[in-house]
């Protein structure tokens, strides 16, 4: 039984490894798409419709659960399709 736990806890410390490296590279793209486009944060979250707090999250890796809407809105005001946020 204990085997068994230690696996489980090695699949999970695995599992929010990725989920945190996979959410900071969302980040650092919709960083560099902005930075590419000449745009302020502000000025890409009203253009996206988006909270600035929302994208100031979402940048900085602290939002780690974005909805496929907040991405496409994103996506759409960089013009740019949302894989390649991803």
């Amino acid at each position: 039984m204990l085997l068994y736990q230690y696996l489980v806890y090695i699949l999970i410390v695995i599992y929010y490894w990725f989920i945190c490296i996979f959410m900071a590279r969302i980040g650092k793209n919709i960083k560099k798409y902005r930075k590419k486009r000449n745009l302020s944060q502000d000025k890409l979250s009203k253009q996206a419709n988006v909270t600035y707090n929302t994208l100031i999250k979402l940048e900085s890796g602290a939002n780690n659960n974005p909805t496929i809407l907040t991405l496409s809105k994103i996506a759409r005001a960089l013009k740019v399709k949302v894989d390649d946020l991803t």
